[in-house]
């Protein structure tokens, strides 16, 4: 028979599992249709509060990351997508500028712009939006979404140097998780009589 300090362990842990959990903060969902897909926006600019954004997408049909872009424009206040035509046979389009909530990263490839020619925005796919990124072997036009995926933009400042993941912003724990852990293993069984005298 397990103590009461084994015990008391063990609950602990479990309730900073639960609190802890992984859960993304959408900002804002767009679209209507039965399959949703999400994507991850990071400017890498070192601002806080939060650093990156997430956002999820309603549609039915096939779509892809240029689609989820443009509804994402068309749809969310100060959201903004600048794509430009093919980069090369195939490539189909690619994305010069994102823009969110007052920050801008636009890309000049071409000269004459106002944006960064040595910067550059990175496709990367998850399937859970914080684990397992992959950079795109695609463009937007070829990545084709599927209900429950992921897509992530990381800005990248200089060709130089290499592209990095993006970070999804997580949700801050729902308070009664919260409310369980700070009262402990005693606390919980009382939470539990109340709804179970026997």
């Amino acid at each position: 028979m397990l103590s009461r300090a084994t015990l008391t362990i063990a609950l602990s842990l479990a309730l900073l599992t639960t609190a802890r959990a992984q859960t993304p903060q959408i900002t804002a969902f767009v679209g209507t249709g039965s399959q949703t897909s999400f994507m991850t926006l990071d400017f890498k600019d070192g601002v806080s509060n939060p650093v990156t954004y997430a956002f999820g997408y309603r549609y039915d049909g096939a779509k892809n990351s240029g689609d989820f872009l443009l509804a994402l424009a068309s749809g969310v206040p100060t959201f903004g997508a600048t794509l430009q035509g093919s980069i090369g046979v195939g490539l189909g389009r690619y994305v010069e500028g994102l823009s969110y909530g007052g920050r801008n990263k636009f890309n000049d490839f071409g000269g004459g712009n106002s944006g960064d020619p040595n910067g550059f925005w990175s496709l990367w796919t998850s399937s859970n939006g914080f684990t397992g990124w992959s950079e795109s072997q695609v463009g937007i036009d070829g990545r084709a979404l599927t209900s429950g995926s992921w897509d992530g933009w990381s800005w990248t400042a200089d060709f130089n140097n290499p592209s990095a993941p993006p970070q999804t912003p997580v949700a801050a724990p729902e308070p009664s998780a919260l409310a369980l852990l700070g009262l402990g293993v005693p606390g919980f069984f009382v939470i539990r009589r109340r709804y179970n005298p026997s």
